[in-house]
């Protein structure tokens, strides 16, 4: 009785606690060190707030998934490049890496986490099976990297990272077989890490995740999503259904600057959610819209499942690009770079 109760109440609240005070502790720390996201014509936001709140995702994630997977070398592979990832992206809040160092070292960490880690037999893409040893690791290695940056770039207004961490969770949870106070009673912790960080996180937000956060999370969902099969008996497509909100904003921006010629690199703000807030929507309120239409994902993923892979995906997609539709019929955008 008295462990059921630790372990549903006790443990969940603790953590809770313990992340919203360190992220305040952070907040303090940011403001004395000067560590602060100064607004730009690039911007979301309009004043001055701290950044580097994601170290308190990071260490907390970190302990959490080591004491779970300690002992069992795969696993703890994965939070040990999770780790550097998020140390690296903490520098970056500080210092700047420079695209090119940042993407070398990115791809590096990448590379041999998955070497190392478990051995992918094949990836499931709607149906179908990729079985080609080679093929699936370069893959792997170029769909991290690319989440790994995506979960970035999608990081620009008050809680939307988190809000889409907290739902992709869900959605593990939800759709694994395995039981939460077994296997995955981590994944439950971590929705009150997020949680705890989120209270400082929503509008008007008083600190944001940095890449140190954004950075780390996005490397961890990459890499959960190549081997989702293995962790949490969820094959390829039907995580990557899990994260279609961040995936269709994130493809469809970086496509359009290709084609009308400008860096993907540089800094902006053209992702519809970004172009949902300059059109005269508040952040919670888009940061709302993307959670719903993430945890309708999860109905498109039993669809997917059990129905019609056809049904799945457009329970998915078509509300998401019916939003983004929305939004460009809202206002006339002009980019600024």
């Amino acid at each position: 009785m008295i462990k059921e109760y630790l372990i549903k109440y006790f443990i969940p609240f603790s953590v809770l606690l313990i992340s919203f005070f360190f992220t305040r502790l952070l907040i303090v720390i940011a403001k004395k060190k000067n560590i602060l996201d100064i607004p730009n014509k690039r911007s979301s936001h309009s004043i001055p707030t701290p950044r580097g709140g994601g170290l308190a995702l990071l260490l907390l994630f970190y302990l959490i998934g080591f004491i779970f997977d300690y002992g069992e070398l795969q696993r703890s592979l994965i939070w040990i490049g999770f780790l550097l990832v998020g140390l690296m992206g903490l520098y970056d809040d500080r210092y700047e890496l420079s695209s090119k160092i940042r993407l070398f070292f990115q791809l590096l960490i990448v590379t041999l986490v998955l070497f190392f880690s478990f051995e992918v037999t094949s990836l499931d893409f709607l149906g179908y099976q990729l079985k080609v040893k080679y093929i699936i690791i370069a893959f792997s290695v170029f769909y991290v990297v690319w989440i790994l940056n995506l979960y970035n770039f999608m990081d620009g207004i008050d809680g939307i990272a988190s809000i889409q961490a907290v739902t992709l969770l869900v959605g593990i949870l939800t759709l694994s077989p395995k039981l939460i106070y077994y296997h995955n009673y981590y994944l439950f912790l971590f929705i009150f890490v997020i949680l705890g960080f989120l209270m400082l996180n929503w509008q008007p937000a008083r600190i944001f995740m940095g890449d140190v956060g954004s950075a780390s999370l996005g490397f961890l969902f990459g890499v959960w999503a190549v081997y989702s099969k293995e962790l949490f008996e969820i094959n390829f497509t039907e995580f990557n259904l899990l994260l279609t909100f961040f995936i269709l904003d994130s493809t469809i921006t970086l496509f359009r600057r290709i084609i009308s010629g400008k860096k993907a690199t540089v800094a902006h703000k053209s992702h519809f959610y970004q172009r949902a807030v300059q059109s005269g929507l508040q952040h919670q309120t888009v940061t709302i819209i993307a959670g719903l239409l993430s945890l309708n994902s999860i109905i498109g993923v039993f669809f997917y499942r059990n129905n019609s892979i056809i049904l799945g995906v457009t329970w998915v997609v078509i509300p998401i690009l019916l939003f983004f539709t929305y939004v460009e019929n809202r206002k006339p955008f002009r980019e600024n770079v």
